[in-house]
């Protein structure tokens, strides 16, 4: 039974930070700036801006007292390193805005199934396992005596 505990357990932290990484990436994607963006005759200013806000993200308070706020700093920085690179993609792709937040939430909940039905395949083959197991042990008890 233990052996269930665990496999759920890293289940559940795996979905945790999958969740994580989907709401910073559904933010980060979903942010009003990106249109100011694609016409900006300004482009570093408007760099600026996105990590002016990526700096300012904050938890929010049901997952910040779970997992504490030190766990978004490496995302924020992540983020903020890769903001020029995103204004050069949304400067190919103008058109991409509408579609990105439903892309993300998409993609999320193709990941969580991934993770749940992962969990489940590996409860299940520890559940045969350790019947097989006990059958063997039946048997040979039964040899023995």
């Amino acid at each position: 039974m233990i052996w269930h505990g665990l496999v759920w357990l890293v289940v559940l932290i795996l979905l945790a930070f999958w969740s994580l990484f989907a709401w910073a990436t559904g933010a980060l994607v979903g942010w009003d700036g990106w249109a100011q963006m694609v016409g900006s005759s300004n482009p570093q200013a408007a760099v600026g801006q996105l990590e002016a806000w990526i700096a300012s993200w904050q938890l929010p308070p049901a997952m910040a007292a779970w997992l504490g706020v030190e766990w978004l700093e490496p995302i924020k920085a992540m983020l903020g390193a890769a903001a020029p690179m995103v204004q050069w993609l949304i400067g190919l792709m103008p058109g991409l805005l509408s579609v990105l937040t439903p892309i993300v939430w998409v993609m999320w909940a193709i990941g969580a199934l991934v993770l749940v039905t992962g969990g489940v395949l590996v409860s299940v083959v520890i559940g045969l396992a350790r019947g097989a197991g006990g059958q063997i042990q039946k048997s040979i008890l039964a040899r023995a005596g």
